[in-house]
């Protein structure tokens, strides 16, 4: 009888579990992990994780969602000044961002691999917006890049093991793109707005209308990754130049630098400059 009665019960909170978890992931708002209440988050997410989800392709995406999950967070946490759970989501994001990319390489599933990958390149294209906001945190600014260029790592490795060497380098050129230009997509196209000031430019730049960004006495500058301005390579003024992995080379550099992955050549960029 006190068996049929625990068997009951823990039906009824498993019920009552699934419901929340599945029916408000995309609808309620967003809790910070300063709040009191986040421990509710991370109950919610590992119950759905570890009780109801058994196929790796699918803890793959969901744990892609959990990352996504982390940037929206990150970016409220901006507008409340909350660093702590910057820093904190940051952490999680990271965690869990890998995660996703294991399962989906141990599944080798070309599907969900490429739905990971799409997601990610947005999701860099937030943290490269967010660091350029952070400039007067250096730690944590810094932080974010760390991550930035460990999940680029990440990405690339699992990306070559499921879908061929092909969609990696592709992957991590476009990566390279939105870390140089947030504001523009995957083939360094800018968008075409008549009010530049909703732009957001990297620091030492300003705008120079549709088609570029100018640098600080300087012209339009916008080259791809590998080039620079007639074939030359120089190093002009950088404000934050964080030092990466080795197999880079002379770079022209504006505003927040990331030095590369591993195997990637020189880059002479503009706004955002990744390396």
């Amino acid at each position: 009888m006190k068996f049929m009665k625990f068997a009951a019960a823990t039906m009824i909170c498993c019920s009552f579990l699934f419901g929340v978890v599945f029916a408000t992931d995309s609808v309620e708002p967003i809790t910070l992990p300063t709040s009191s209440v986040f421990t509710w988050v991370k109950v919610k997410e590992w119950v759905k994780i570890n009780l109801f989800t058994f196929k790796g392709t699918s803890k793959a995406g969901i744990y892609n969602g959990y990352s996504d999950r982390r940037i929206s967070e990150m970016e409220y946490a901006l507008e409340q000044d909350d660093e702590i759970s910057i820093d904190r989501s940051l952490e999680r994001f990271e965690t869990q961002k890998q995660k996703a990319l294991e399962y989906a390489k141990n599944a080798k599933d070309k599907g969900v691999m490429q739905r990971i990958r799409e997601r990610t390149l947005e999701q860099q294209r937030t943290m490269t917006k967010l660091q350029l906001q952070l400039s007067n945190n250096g730690d944590l600014q810094q932080n974010v890049v760390r991550v930035q260029k460990q999940i680029a790592i990440d990405t690339k490795g699992s990306v070559e093991i499921v879908e061929g060497t092909e969609a990696a380098v592709k992957v991590e050129t476009q990566t390279w793109v939105v870390w140089r230009d947030p504001n523009a997509d995957v083939n360094g196209n800018l968008p075409k707005i008549e009010n530049t000031a909703e732009l957001e430019y990297a620091p030492g730049t300003i705008p120079g209308g549709t088609g570029g960004r100018v640098y600080e006495g300087g012209g339009k500058q916008i080259w791809a990754p590998g080039t620079s301005a007639g074939g030359s390579s120089s190093t002009q003024k950088s404000e934050n130049v964080i030092k990466g992995n080795s197999g880079s080379s002379g770079n022209t550099q504006s505003g927040n630098t990331i030095k590369g992955t591993d195997g990637a050549s020189g880059n002479s960029q503009s706004g955002n400059v990744v390396e």
